[in-house]
């Protein structure tokens, strides 16, 4: 039996990554339209937004919660009627879980932009999300 284990596509770590996103998402593998769906949280997410906004002017914007099952099954459903290119997970851990989970469960391919490098969340297919149970792991 063959197992794919997805990988990234391209992992760019470096003083103004940030600043150069867009010519990054432009890329024909990931958008082709500049249609994206962006996920930030309320909180540094709102600042991110000013910052990267410009750049991308065909890009959705969506505000995550916090880092449950329930917000990334919400997140999803908001997101799934909009015809992204790609889902954009902009910020910590439980953002770019919830994106993660998002992108899996409508079909879309994810970019995760991660503002903290501390774990292995920008190239892991598992998203850690808290359920009812306490917290499990999907994907």
């Amino acid at each position: 039996m063959t197992r794919l284990i997805p990988s990234p596509v391209v992992v760019d770590i470096r003083p103004g990554a940030l600043s150069d996103l867009a010519n990054v998402l432009a890329d024909q593998r990931i958008s082709h339209s500049g249609r994206l769906a962006v996920a930030v949280s309320g909180g540094s997410g709102a600042r991110l937004r000013e910052r990267v906004a410009p750049s991308l002017p065909g890009a959705t914007w969506f505000e995550v919660g916090g880092g449950t099952l329930d917000d990334a099954v919400r997140l999803a459903d908001e997101m799934k009627s909009g015809r992204y290119d790609a889902v954009v997970g902009l910020g910590g851990g439980k953002v770019i879980d919830c994106a993660k989970y998002a992108a899996a469960r409508i079909g879309l391919p994810l970019v995760a932009v991660a503002t903290n490098l501390s774990h292995d969340g920008i190239c892991s297919p598992v998203s850690i999300l808290d359920n009812d149970a306490g917290r499990g792991s999907y994907g």
